[in-house]
């Protein structure tokens, strides 16, 4: 799955960055072990908790607090569904709510078995300032026989950047997200108007585990870099000789910041030095441990 959010895009009173929240908050939730549904539960937990601080440490209007954060993907390989994890809004209901609710509250959307037309479009934010024309292409366009991702995107940017240009609250740089139903491999795109680069990510879940999401700051891109690891791959590279204690015990011996692929101790533990070299690089002792 792929998450974004649209409401605030920066926390200004404690100065963090809303998809650095979001990261961190999904790795809280264990998503190796829990399912979507229960990760995006908690998120809203974590949501409510993050909205009440920023409205009690602000004095800005009801209606700047309202944000959703959107999960769309593939469930059963093939599946489409979308997620909304609001203060505001409903996907069932279609409701919208001027002044925000108290808590974050989960929906979500999916169609249904052997439908005539799968394909929907869902629209947040500011949309009242898509143009009609916009909508109806792209509805055509996806509609289409044999219509290509890409083609759908560029028409998607399109519309993004006709109604920046009538909204204020909307910036024509934008960044796409691509899942492929029954594919590992995830395309991100930034599409910029003005040629300038933005640092702000893509949140990847899902398969790829939130603990081999490292992020970077400072300009270019992309400003994130994902490991493909999996902790079932350091378990079962863990030497039968070793236990999870030996281990804790024998990383002891190993540099401060040690991260595999770094020149390990003359005197470690043989067995121990073995594992670690067997690890894909840029593993921290901190992701190693916890993987155990």
């Amino acid at each position: 799955m792929a998450i974004t959010y649209y409401g605030i895009g920066e926390d200004h009173i404690n100065g963090t960055r809303t998809d650095i929240w979001l990261v961190k908050a999904l790795q809280k939730s264990n998503p190796m072990e829990n399912s979507v549904k229960r990760v995006l539960e908690e998120l809203g937990e974590q949501a409510s908790i993050w909205m009440k601080s920023l409205r009690h440490k602000s004095h800005g209007p009801s209606e700047f607090f309202r944000h959703t954060f959107v999960a769309a993907g593939w469930v059963d390989f093939d599946v489409p569904v979308v997620f909304y994890v609001s203060n505001f809004e409903h996907l069932k209901t279609k409701e919208e709510a001027l002044q925000p609710w108290s808590e974050f509250v989960g929906s979500f959307s999916r169609p249904k078995p052997n439908a005539v037309n799968p394909c929907s479009i869902h629209a947040g934010g500011a949309y009242e300032s898509l143009e009609d024309e916009d909508v109806k292409l792209l509805s055509t366009v996806m509609q289409k026989p044999g219509a290509k991702p890409k083609d759908v995107i560029n028409i998607i940017v399109r519309a993004i950047h006709n109604a920046a240009d009538s909204c204020s609250l909307i910036g024509k740089n934008c960044m796409s997200t691509l899942l492929l139903p029954g594919e590992p491999g995830v395309q991100c795109d930034y599409h910029s108007a003005s040629g300038t680069q933005e640092s702000y990510m893509p949140n990847i879940v899902g398969w790829i585990p939130m603990w081999g999401v490292e992020i970077y700051t400072g300009e270019g891109i992309p400003p994130w870099h994902i490991r493909k690891i999996r902790d079932r791959r350091i378990r079962e590279a863990r030497p039968v000789k070793l236990t999870k204690s030996q281990i804790v015990k024998g990383m002891r011996g190993v540099p401060v910041g040690y991260k595999t692929g770094d020149v390990l101790p003359a005197n470690l533990d043989p067995a121990l030095a073995s594992f670690l070299e067997a690890l894909p690089s840029g593993i921290t002792e901190k992701e190693i441990l916890d993987a155990l």
